[in-house]
């Protein structure tokens, strides 16, 4: 089992666990936009150089072909980055995320249209877990989530001791995806220990 997300990423969700639904569903949809990017990025060109990085910022650029997060969930799946059930829960959380941002009447996850959407996540009911062990991180049990693996599936299991709570509430359902995506992604990303060698699809 190890820490489920890189350190500013975990600032950032402590952050959010006092912030408005507007704010959490955007910004938590920008951290999720975020490693989908870098991970497009690796796939697309895993040698760096000028030229490619050129490319890359034009690509990815808010009005280029990959600025938008449809194109990066749809890209991702066809790459098989994504299982089906992942890519409709991606699309989702975009959907949801959208309405937070671009209608002013989805200002909580009690409105009814986005309790509606959030009711629709899959992978948060089988994937967001109980802890199989704590982490110490500093000094403290470590909350925020860690991850273990199950060799039936891809990706792995994100372990939170409040899971079932989490799965409860539609403000819970997104954050817990939100954390879901983020982990699976960010481990991808690094180097994973001997014996977890990275695959497709990540999730």
């Amino acid at each position: 089992m190890w820490l489920a997300f890189r350190a500013e990423t975990r600032q950032a969700l402590k952050e959010l666990e006092n912030a408005t639904d507007r704010v959490l569903a955007i910004v938590t949809g920008a951290l999720v936009d975020s490693a989908l990017t870098d991970i497009l990025k690796k796939e697309l060109s895993p040698t760096i150089s000028t030229h490619v990085t050129q490319v890359q910022a034009n690509f990815f650029q808010p009005e280029g072909p990959l600025g938008n997060f449809g194109a990066k969930i749809s890209l991702a799946y066809l790459l098989g980055l994504l299982t089906e059930e992942a890519y409709l829960d991606l699309l989702t959380f975009k959907n949801i995320r959208n309405m937070f941002a671009h209608y002013s009447e989805h200002n909580s996850f009690e409105v009814q249209k986005v309790k509606d959407r959030c009711a629709n996540f899959k992978l948060v009911d089988s994937r967001v877990v109980l802890p199989s062990a704590w982490i110490e991180h500093d000094g403290k049990r470590e909350y925020s989530g860690s991850i273990s693996a199950d060799p039936a599936l891809p990706g792995f299991n994100l372990g939170l001791p409040d899971c079932d709570e989490v799965k409860s509430t539609a403000r819970g359902r997104f954050l817990g995806t939100a954390k879901l995506f983020c982990a699976n992604l960010e481990v991808f990303l690094i180097d994973i220990p001997p014996g977890m060698a990275k695959h497709k699809p990540i999730i």
